[in-house]
């Protein structure tokens, strides 16, 4: 597995066999967001499978579990790169998959309730919570997102 700089990638040519990408809003490179656009779209850039790690937040807070067909929120930063990266795919005719992922724990994370409750513990800080206490929330460990990218990896995650 490689890992690339911005600048590196749009630089380069690249074909893969898997593609995850970590992005929080399609802002995030600022600087190289539209080079790193162009290239993704481009001939310089091939793969089989794309993963885009992308995240709950994307829903309205709810009580309940959330499906596809919950209410998205609008204007959403994170929904607007789910969306720009499955049309550049779609058109690439090239297997992507959005693993909406929320409230990752696991060492070295040190935001969220789970990461604040161990940097309390570690250095006497503060905890950090979540101003909405009406929503319940699940955690799910690091060691487990990474168990089930890697069993993506293996199957045929074509839409049927």
């Amino acid at each position: 597995m490689n890992s690339l700089s911005y600048k590196d990638a749009i630089n380069s040519a690249i074909t893969s066999t898997i593609t995850i990408f970590a992005w929080r809003d399609r802002n995030v490179a600022n600087k190289f967001a539209t080079y790193l656009f162009d290239w993704i779209k481009s001939s310089n850039f091939k793969t089989e499978k794309s993963f885009f790690l992308s995240s709950a937040s994307v829903y309205e807070d709810s009580k309940t579990a959330h499906y596809e067909l919950s209410t998205n929120l609008e204007n959403n930063e994170k929904l607007s790169l789910e969306r720009s990266l499955g049309e550049i795919f779609i058109k690439k005719n090239t297997i992507h998959t959005n693993l909406r992922i929320s409230n990752v724990y696991g060492l070295g994370l040190d935001y969220g309730f789970i990461g604040s409750l161990f940097k309390s513990i570690q250095s006497g800080s503060s905890i950090g919570i979540h101003p909405n206490l009406n929503t319940t929330r699940d955690y799910i460990h690091t060691y487990d997102v990474i168990y089930a990218i890697e069993s993506l990896i293996k199957i045929d995650t074509r839409e049927e």
